[in-house]
């Protein structure tokens, strides 16, 4: 009879433990997860500001092409059509 009580107070103190694990490792887990998640989140985003800052950088630089192209005379454009007789 002396082993009964043994076991039980064995699978108690697993069951202890358990809820040791549950009530303080689960929460810090959690915890670190968010930290993770929140840093992946940030790094992403701060990847898609580089990229809309380099699409904009090369709109302006197509646009300033643009301009360049549209200050210079350019024959074509000043000649007028001949008028058919």
């Amino acid at each position: 009879m002396s082993s009964e009580p043994d076991w039980f107070f064995t699978i108690l103190s697993l069951l202890f433990a358990g809820f040791w694990i549950f009530v303080t490792l689960i929460p810090f887990a959690l915890l670190i997860f968010i930290i993770v998640y929140a840093v992946r989140v940030i790094k992403r985003m701060e990847h898609r500001a580089e990229e809309r800052l380099s699409i904009q950088r090369e709109s302006l630089s197509l646009q300033r092409e643009q301009m360049e192209l549209s200050r210079q005379p350019n024959s074509a454009a000043f000649t007028t059509p001949e008028e058919p007789l």
